[in-house]
């Protein structure tokens, strides 16, 4: 039987002082090879702690505060607004609206209209997704698209059309889902995933890094290929005996 080529391996997104990366790294390095970490993004979160949301609400600035409510009686008064949450029922029109709303966003043009749809479908059978859509004028002004799986909620994509932008329809909506995964779905903690966007501040409480791991030969040439393939071969070896071990 013919042994596969295995090539520099990269792990990404990793938590820098994950136990079981670090046992990874010291196994592979004693292999000869040489590991590196590298940023690659930010992530802001939320640990709930038994919250309700009328105490998270009260600990955001006041500034924040001030605003979900100004907005929202200036929107109501001169227009009136309407909340659609959608979860697993009528989920063909959530999801028109949310393209709709990000189509007329600052946002840059979305490449994978068909991984969105499809994984909004896919949360939605175990009742994973919350995707809610704030209608002006029975107009969708304001999409998010955020999931709920054991007892974490993730903010997966936010939009709203740049039209609105008066009444800050992202904030109001940004309000009405935090209430809703803080009291309803009883979530532990709330991550913006991706990014280190200043707005993100207000909202959570805690910043962390996620790294990546590189671990190989640097500049290997055709010719190094053999030792890198005989290296991870060992390498293999190495990490059974070290897994049996423990």
């Amino acid at each position: 039987m013919t042994e596969l080529p295995v090539y520099p391996l990269r792990l990404a997104p990793v938590d820098e002082n994950d136990d079981n990366l670090e046992s990874l790294q010291r196994v592979i390095e004693a292999s000869g090879a040489e590991c590196h970490f590298k940023l690659r993004f930010y992530n802001w979160i939320y640990r709930v702690n038994g919250q309700s949301f009328e105490e998270y609400l009260a600990a955001r600035p006041a500034r924040v505060r001030n605003t979900i409510a100004r907005k929202k009686r200036k929107l109501e008064r001169e227009h009136g607004y309407e909340i659609r949450l959608f979860i697993d029922q009528e989920l063909e029109q959530g999801i028109a609206d949310f393209n709709a709303v990000y189509k007329a966003s600052w946002k840059a043009t979305e490449l994978y209209d068909d991984f969105i749809q499809g994984l909004a479908c896919s949360l939605s059978k175990p009742g994973w997704l919350r995707l809610a859509v704030l209608y002006i004028d029975g107009q969708p002004a304001a999409a998010q698209f955020w999931f709920v799986v054991h007892g974490k909620a993730s903010i997966f994509k936010l939009a709203y059309d740049e039209a609105w932008k008066r009444y800050s329809p992202g904030t109001i909506l940004i309000s009405y889902l935090m209430e809703y995964v803080i009291d309803t779905d009883k979530v532990e903690e709330i991550d913006f995933l991706t990014g280190n966007d200043a707005y993100k501040q207000d909202w959570m409480s805690e910043r962390r890094e996620r790294f990546s791991l590189f671990c190989g030969k640097p500049r290997i040439s055709n010719s190094g290929r053999g030792w890198l393939d005989s290296f991870f071969r060992k390498w293999v070896k190495l990490l059974k005996a070290s897994l049996v071990s423990s």
